[in-house]
């Protein structure tokens, strides 16, 4: 399920440039070059599983890598979880996702932390280890980084 007209609150963002962010799009560092397309805000995603009919699939599927907006920040999820409309949202972005720090990227170090990204080869990645107890050296494994989909 994937609505790509979410709208939602006006989560701003305008840079100098003239770029606004918008619950179905950001910009990581303001730039256009690195645009990703969200799936909308996670409570009006989580309204529209809640209104479905009783025939109806009461949730859906959240595959690794994808975003969304949540209170005026943006989130990747992982471990492909499913969504319903009783899900605790809280509960769900604290198990399963990590709030994307897009205004800076950094160079992966003992001093990064969750939801830090990277830029390599054109990509965009961003730092989420598995246990929210850091371990040292976990930076250097390529499996605590997900890859942002940037919008083509």
């Amino acid at each position: 399920y994937h609505d790509e007209d979410a709208g939602g609150d006006d989560p701003g963002g305008d840079d100098p440039g003239g770029i606004e962010n918008t619950a179905s799009v950001f910009y990581i560092l303001g730039n256009p070059a690195y645009q990703v397309t969200t799936w909308g805000d996670l409570e009006q995603f989580k309204q529209k599983l809640q209104d479905r009919s009783p025939e109806e699939e009461p949730g859906a599927n959240i595959a690794t890598g994808t975003t969304f907006y949540y209170r005026g920040d943006y989130y990747l999820f992982r471990d492909y979880q499913y969504i319903t409309g009783g899900t605790d949202l809280s509960a769900y972005i604290a198990g399963y996702g990590v709030k994307i720090n897009n205004t800076v990227f950094t160079t992966p170090s003992a001093a990064s932390q969750p939801g830090d990204i990277k830029l390599v080869d054109g990509k965009v990645y961003v730092f989420f280890p598995y246990s929210h107890s850091r371990y040292d050296g976990d930076y250097n494994n390529a499996g605590w980084w997900y890859e942002i989909a940037l919008t083509p």
